[in-house]
């Protein structure tokens, strides 16, 4: 859809979006939004593939193309390895499974786009998948665990108002996600073989059954 520059907007912000705006606290122009954090996150949901799969020793990681993003110093800490695999097309996904399959890799990350189909090759080879993002378990990979989707539609929710109200855009502070959530397709896991720990049924917010 083509950008309408007279009108206020309201997006999602990943942290590589400095560039869009004057600064966070006031960004100034007409565009004002949520800031998600997703590669800080990546760590931490490396950590949950090493606590749902704890025999995963090699684990796959689709990135984007100009990917910066480093879990060296997790893995070892760990004691896992991570293959990257920078993907943008459908024939990219389909050629970074077949060299995890390949490479018998136990579990697979997802960062970058076509989490559909990732799921869909994951669940033909019996792979669990896992990612930042809630279409994941609802494509049927196995655990999301990222940003607040709904704390973000609250926040869109409250600027919408405030900039109908007559407030500019550009003097709303764009927000940034505190709370996280966890995503979990039981279903999945069963049809995996998985046995998902106690602790994360008891912190997951979804459960898909």
């Amino acid at each position: 859809m083509p950008r309408q520059r007279s009108r206020s907007s309201f997006t999602a912000v990943s942290t590589r979006s400095r560039g869009w705006v004057a600064s966070f606290d006031r960004p100034g122009g007409n565009l004002t939004g949520v800031q998600f954090t997703v590669d800080e996150l990546m760590p931490k949901l490396l950590e949950l593939v090493i606590e749902v799969v704890p025999q995963a020793k090699r684990i796959g990681l689709l990135s984007g193309p100009n990917s910066s993003l480093d879990l060296t110093a997790t893995a070892n800490s760990k004691g896992v390895r991570v293959d990257m695999s920078p993907v943008v097309t459908d024939s990219e996904v389909d050629a970074a499974f077949a060299k995890f399959v390949e490479g018998q890799v136990q579990a697979v990350m997802i960062y970058a786009f076509g989490r559909a189909r990732a799921a869909a090759l994951a669940s033909k080879h019996g792979l669990p998948t896992f990612a930042l993002y809630r279409d994941l378990p609802e494509a049927g990979g196995l655990l999301r665990y990222g940003p607040s989707q709904t704390a973000a539609y609250r926040v869109k929710g409250i600027y919408t108002g405030r900039i109908l109200k007559g407030e500019k855009a550009g003097d709303l502070p764009i927000e940034r996600t505190k709370k996280q959530e966890l995503v979990l397709n039981l279903k999945t896991a069963k049809a995996l073989g998985v046995t998902v720990p106690q602790s994360i049924l008891e912190r997951a917010d979804t459960v898909i059954e």
